[in-house]
Formats: C-alpha cells, sequence, structure tokens
C-alpha cells in the first residue's frame, strides 16, 4: 500500500498544522466551553456535537447527526447494556452521535479516527484553580474538564483533516471522522451505535489520553461488590460477636495478593510485560454496618476495580476471584462457613489486543517516526469504547491521543499546546500512511 511519497510532502504537512496553531487552540477551547457532561441517564452532549457538525461544514465536508434511539437493532445487540457501569438505564433523547466521511480516490484502505465528547462532572469546584468550562490558558496549558478526556484529541483529528484537506492533499482510502456521546460510566451504547449504523472501515484510531504512545492494546475493566458478614453484638461482650470488619481485612489482604498472582498472569503477554504494575486492582471502598449504634460490626462491603487482559470474560474474572479467595480464606472457620458475596456491578468493559506486528501498528510507528525522528514508544491504554469497535465490530484498532491518562477526570484537567500540535501532526500523517495518498 502507498504511503508518504516524499520527504517534502512529510515537512509540508507538519508545517502546515503547526502554523495552524492558533485554530487547533481555540478549536479546543469551544469544544471545552460546552459543559457536556455525561450524567446518568441523561446527558448533555447535543450543543457540542451541534458545533462539530458546523465546523466540519465549514471545512467542506457534510456531517451526518442521528439519534441512538434510531438506529436499527441497537437494544437488541449483544454488546448492548441499559445501565454501564453504574446501573442507570440511559435516556438518549437530545444526544446524537456525529459522523463525516471524506472520501478517498479509491485503492486505498479506510480509518475511522473516533472519540467520544461526553465527559464527567468537574466535581468540587474548591480544587479547580481555572473554570472547568473556561477553556483558559496559563504557561501554554489550556485548561478545562475533558481537555485530554477527550475534546482534545477530537480537535486534534478535526484540524488534521482540515490540513489535509486545504493542502490538496487525496487520500486513496476514506477517512471517516465520528463523535460519540455516553463512554463514561461503562456506556458505550454511543460506539456501538456507530459499528451499527456504519460507515465500517479497514482499521480505527480510537482517541483517548495516551500521552501519543501507541496503543495496540487496551485494557478492559470490572467493578466488583464484595460484602463480608459477621455477627453484631454488644460492645461489652464483644468476643460474642464476630467482627466483619476483621474479616474485611483479610478479605482487602486476599485481594492484594490477587493482584500479584494477576500481574504475573499479565507479564506473560509482550505489551504488559514491561509495566510496573501490569495488571492493577484497587479496593475503592471499604464500609463497615452495625445492627445497633453501638455494637461489634456485623457487615462490611469492600468495593474492588480491576483491569482485565484483553482474553479475559467477566465469567473468568469472577472465577478466579471465588477461587482465590475461598483459598487464601480457607484458615478461618467462620469464612468456610459465611463466605464473602461476590456481584459484578454494571458492564464488564472488554479489553482489546492487536499484534504488535500488525500492518496498523507499523503504519502508526513509521508516521511517529517521520513527525519526530524518534523511535515510537508501543504500550497498553485505558479502558474504553476501543472494545466495541475491535470486538464487535471486528475492526483493527489503535488507541492514541494527547495527555497522559493521569490527568483525566482530576482537578484542573488540561492539555498542553505542543500536545495538541504534535497530536494533530502524528494523526494527519498517519491517516496519509494508512490510506495511502494518490
Amino acid at each position: 500500500m502507498p504511503g508518504v511519497d516524499t520527504d517534502r510532502t512529510v515537512e509540508t504537512v507538519l508545517r502546515t498544522v503547526a502554523d495552524h496553531c492558533d485554530d487547533l487552540v481555540a478549536l479546543t477551547q469551544s469544544l471545552l466551553r460546552f459543559p457536556s457532561v455525561n450524567r446518568p441517564p441523561n446527558g448533555d452532549e447535543r450543543a457540542v456535537q451541534e458545533f462539530l457538525a458546523r465546523s466540519l461544514r465549514a471545512s467542506g465536508l457534510s456531517p451526518e447527526l442521528f439519534c441512538l434511539d434510531d438506529v436499527m437493532g441497537l437494544k437488541a445487540h449483544p454488546a448492548y447494556h441499559a445501565g454501564g457501569s453504574v446501573e442507570i438505564p440511559r435516556d438518549y433523547r437530545d444526544r446524537p452521535n456525529l459522523s463525516a466521511v471524506w472520501r478517498g480516490q479509491g485503492g486505498g484502505r479506510s480509518l475511522i479516527i473516533t472519540g467520544h465528547v461526553d465527559v464527567v462532572p468537574p466535581g468540587d469546584l474548591e480544587q479547580w484553580q481555572y473554570d472547568p468550562w473556561g477553556g483558559e490558558i496559563a504557561d501554554s496549558r489550556i485548561y478545562g474538564r475533558g481537555a485530554i478526556d477527550d475534546k482534545g484529541g477530537v480537535a486534534a483529528a478535526l484540524v488534521a483533516m482540515t490540513c489535509l484537506r486545504k493542502l490538496g492533499i487525496l487520500l486513496r482510502g476514506d477517512l471517516i471522522l465520528q463523535t460519540f456521546v455516553d463512554e463514561e460510566y461503562g456506556g458505550g451504547n454511543g460506539a456501538l451505535a456507530h459499528v451499527i449504523r456504519g460507515p465500517r472501515a479497514d482499521a480505527v484510531l480510537m482517541l483517548e489520553p495516551t500521552g501519543l504512545v501507541i496503543c495496540p492494546a487496551t485494557y478492559g475493566c470490572q467493578s466488583i461488590h464484595i460484602v463480608v458478614h459477621g455477627r453484631g453484638a454488644h460492645p461489652i461482650e464483644r468476643w460474642k460477636g464476630v467482627d466483619a470488619i476483621g474479616l474485611a481485612f483479610d478479605v482487602y489482604n486476599a485481594i492484594l495478593s490477587l493482584e500479584a498472582q494477576r500481574c504475573e498472569q499479565a507479564r506473560c503477554l509482550p505489551l504488559f510485560r514491561d509495566l510496573p504494575v501490569p495488571l492493577p486492582l484497587t479496593v475503592r471502598r471499604f464500609e463497615a454496618r452495625t445492627v445497633g449504634g453501638g455494637s461489634v460490626p456485623d457487615w462490611c462491603e469492600l468495593q474492588v476495580w480491576t483491569t482485565v487482559l484483553p482474553n479475559e470474560t467477566q465469567a473468568s474474572l469472577l472465577s478466579q476471584l471465588e477461587r482465590h479467595l475461598e483459598q487464601e480464606l480457607a484458615i478461618s472457620a467462620w469464612l468456610r462457613e459465611h463466605p464473602p458475596t461476590i456481584r459484578p456491578i454494571g458492564r464488564f468493559l472488554e479489553g482489546t489486543w492487536l499484534s504488535p506486528g500488525h500492518d496498523l501498528v507499523r503504519s502508526a510507528q513509521t508516521a511517529y517516526r517521520r513527525a519526530f525522528g524518534s523511535e515510537p514508544p508501543v504500550g497498553v491504554g485505558t479502558s474504553g469504547d476501543g472494545f466495541i469497535y475491535a470486538n464487535y465490530g471486528h475492526m483493527p484498532l489503535l488507541e492514541v491521543g494527547p495527555g497522559p491518562i493521569h490527568r483525566a477526570h482530576a482537578p484542573n484537567e488540561y492539555v498542553t499546546v505542543d500536545e495538541l500540535v504534535a497530536a494533530a501532526q502524528l494523526i494527519a500523517l498517519f491517516a496519509m500512511e494508512w490510506c495511502g495518498i494518490a
């Protein structure tokens, strides 16, 4: 497949994207000023999607906005999940998806570039130094909720496409820009609506914050509710009770040892091998209850969040957890008779896997070398809706985007101007390399 023709073409594209830095910054700021919060069962994405549609029309494309409820077969699809990770059935009125196609000249491979426009709430405003909906700039940082998750990436993709069109570069394959709603809180159905409705493509670039690390694999994840049952008693005769908090600490330690075991399991896969903690598992909640106001606690809840490997299922994960707790807690006669109850919470997000030697990965690596003159980092991306495209749409998928994941969902979320420009340059060269130029 023909890729980028000459060094001069590469230099021209890189320079043109850099010259459009002000446009890229202004677009990112505009997107951040729309409070497109996902607040199950609803969401406020319509205004930002309509703005993106106007921007695409101004660049000469013909975007389509469509309602998820109008997609035939969506709710009957095996990947459809009504409640997401928070188990709240979604309402998709006034929450459109967007799709725009730049037709190729023929003879090339098509590419979908996609990202979500919904964001999590800003949280405690006292922790924000800048207005989360202001798109303010300080020290070359653009602040706002969604700056890297996922609006900065969307802005970079749109500007990359616009620059290629302004230069008169003709791609052989179709380049398709899609944005979708309801990614946060394990939604998934916005991405699924694109997969069902089409168009399909030969590959997908998912815009998530990776620090421009090329990610052929992505984590899955699952939240799990574990309840430890004790026996209440008056504190003056506490020996007649069974302290659920003490038992829960045994469960907590067993969970930590499970993380160590799962990390060893993950190190068998090449992309996971060198990570400090290849398969993180976190206890996010630890709460006890007593029968009366001053009795021995008879109940303790742990809420666990764990990453999952690309080949894992919800059933295999829960089975491994149950077996591990049974083995680790066997020393306790009480827990043998009263084992903890385990329940998954909400949607199981699957991981994705693409061979590091796949042509899509090589194309991204070639684009990275041409853009930055260095060897491209390759790693594992965050859990998100990429699995919908990869596992149910059966399209090879990479995850790449500006900014590191640790800034996402945090107070004072930001993306730097340099990160945005570099992302747009990489996306432009990657599209040329994969789709081919006529």
